[in-house]
Parts: C-alpha cells; structure tokens; sequence
C-alpha cells in the first residue's frame, strides 16, 4: 500500500504552511492597515481578503504539481485553515483585520480549495488548478480594482471584466478554448450572489471542464 505522502511532500508543506500563515497573519494585515486609513475599515477588510486569496492560495496552487507528489498533505492543510478560520466566527472572537460577522467567505475559499486538490489530483491537476486559480486570482484582482475605485463592497460589472482579462488567457495557457470557456464563465457567476462566489466561481468552472473532459478525454 502506497504512503500517504512522501518526504518530498512534508518538506514542501513545512515551507510553504509558514509562508501561508505570513500572508494571513501578517502580510494581509499591514494591507488591511494601509487601505483602511485611506479608504475605511470595510475597504480594508475587502483588500486583505483578495490579499489572502492571491499570495496564499493564488500562488500555493500554482506550485503544487511540483511540489507534492500527492494530494494528501495539502488538501489536509487547507481544511485545517477553513477550520481555523471558522472557531473565530463559532466563538465571536474575528481576526477582523479580513474577517466580517456573518460573512464566512475565507472558511468556504479554504475548504474548497482543499476538496478541489483531493477530489481532482488523480483524474487531472489542471481540473483543480484552473477553479482554484480563478477562485484565486481571478476574484482577487476584481477585489482589488473595486477596492480602488469604491470604498465599500460591491458587484460592479468593472470587476468582472477585470477577472475575465486574467481569468480567459490563464484557463486558455492550462486547457486551451476550453479553458477559456471556463474562465469566462467563471468572471460571469462572479457577478451575482444566490450563493458565495468561493463556492460558485470553482463549482461552475469545474463542472465545465469535468464535462469536456468526460467527453473528450483526451484534453
């Protein structure tokens, strides 16, 4: 019976969990600090939250193919943060530099991007990277333009365009026109809100490209 993970696998989470942590703990709050002054507390929190996505999960995932030669360690690591992430809502004790009452946004980011890398790691990496990405980087960069352009949340169609200029070319550099289906797609259902975009943006794209790969496996 093969191991669960391989040495290779413990040293690449041993460099990369404290990296993760840095970006939640630290680099995401300096971010928070900064726009809050400017912009107000809520633009604050916004930021560091697309902070959070890009530099921890954005850039974790990207690394993951030569990083880990199994899903295990990862996706384990990834629904311990949703759970550390969820106890401060459970006990009323936020990080509230990103972490809003009754919005448990970065909980459903953390547990998707865990269940994505598990679910999908033996059919095809890319079916994982590619949501996580868009999840990621995608609703990271429309974060970001909104927080520059308003000072508080909101659904303004500018994000979305801004996601699909990077969320089109990236899923079209992993699985061509598929891809970039997918990634536009994704920059759609960003836009509205009958459940939270950390479940809609990588369940609607991973569905397409589940479905082009069942019917035509050789993508």
């Amino acid at each position: 019976m093969a191991p669960l993970c391989s040495l290779k696998d413990v040293i690449s989470l041993s460099l990369l969990l404290p990296w993760n942590l840095v970006v939640i703990y630290l680099i995401s709050r300096k971010g928070y600090e900064l726009v809050s002054r400017i912009k107000g507390r809520v633009a604050g929190i916004y930021l560091a939250r697309k902070l959070i996505h890009i530099l921890s999960g954005g850039l974790t995932v990207l690394v993951l193919p030569l990083a880990f030669d199994g899903p295990f360690l990862p996706s384990i690591s990834a629904i311990g943060l949703a759970l550390v992430t969820y106890l401060p809502h459970k006990r009323g004790r936020l990080m509230t530099w990103f972490q809003m009452k009754d919005n448990i946004s970065e909980v459903y980011f953390a547990l998707m991007w865990g269940l994505l890398i598990l679910v999908t790691w033996y059919i095809d990496i890319r079916l994982a990277i590619l949501p996580i990405s868009f999840m990621a980087f995608g609703d990271g960069i429309t974060g970001i333009v909104r927080v520059v352009l308003y000072s508080h949340r909101n659904k303004a169609w500018i994000g979305n365009l801004a996601m699909g200029l990077v969320c089109v070319p990236l899923g079209y550099a992993y699985l061509g026109t598929i891809g970039a289906l997918a990634g536009a797609m994704a920059s759609l259902i960003e836009h509205f809100e009958f459940i939270d975009d950390n479940l809609s943006i990588p369940l609607t794209s991973l569905s397409i490209l589940l479905i082009t790969k069942s019917l035509m496996p050789s993508i």
